[in-house]
C-alpha cells in the first residue's frame, strides 16, 4: 500500500525581496535517506559511527536563510583562508558567487580543484566529508543551499531529483 504525501498548496517565500517558490516533500523519505547516509559513514569509517556536530565545523561561514525545507549558508573565503573540516548530512546545491582557484580536501586525503566560474550551480549528495581552501590570491565567495526534503510528485509517482551541472 502506497502512501502519497499530503496535498498542500503552494506556499511562496520573500528572500531579499525576490519571491521564491516553496516545494514540499516527503519527509518518511528524508528518515529512510538519512538512515541510509549514517549507515554508509558507519560503514565507511570501519562500523565508528561518525558524530557531525561532534567532530566537525559548520558547512558555512554564516546561515542567510532557513526554513523547513531549505538552510542557505554564506560562504566567504579569503586568500589563504580555510573552512575546517566538515560534514554534510543534506544533499545540498553550490552557487558560485566569486570564483577562485580553490582545493576541496576529502577526509581520506584525496584532493581536487573545482573550476566553478561565477553563477555556476552543482549539486551535491549529502554525506560528503571535507575541508575548502582557497589557494588562490582573490576572495572565494558561495552559496550553499541544503535539501532538507525531497519533492515527491504524486502524479509522477516518483521522487523528483533533478540533475545539475557535474561538479
Amino acid at each position: 500500500m502506497s502512501m502519497a504525501p499530503p496535498q498542500e498548496e503552494p506556499r511562496a517565500a520573500n528572500v531579499r525581496g525576490s519571491t521564491v517558490s516553496v516545494v514540499y516533500y516527503d519527509r518518511a523519505f528524508v528518515r529512510e535517506a538519512h538512515r541510509s547516509i549514517v549507515m554508509r559513514v558507519k560503514e565507511a569509517s570501519g562500523g565508528q559511527l561518525m558524530k557531525p556536530n561532534a567532530q566537525y565545523g559548520p558547512v558555512g561561514s554564516r546561515i542567510l536563510f532557513e526554513n523547513d525545507l531549505v538552510r542557505v549558508w554564506e560562504i566567504s573565503l579569503e586568500p589563504g583562508e580555510h573552512l575546517p573540516l566538515h560534514y554534510h548530512a543534506l544533499p545540498y546545491l553550490v552557487v558560485t558567487i566569486e570564483a577562485a582557484h580553490i582545493r576541496v580536501v576529502e577526509h581520506d586525503g584525496r584532493a581536487y580543484d573545482p573550476t566553478d566560474a561565477p553563477g555556476d550551480v552543482t549539486f551535491r549528495e549529502a554525506g560528503q566529508i571535507h575541508e575548502l581552501q582557497n589557494i588562490s590570491t582573490s576572495r572565494y565567495a558561495n552559496r550553499l543551499i541544503e535539501i532538507k526534503q525531497p519533492h515527491s510528485d504524486p502524479a509522477l509517482g516518483r521522487s523528483d531529483q533533478r540533475a545539475s551541472a557535474p561538479c
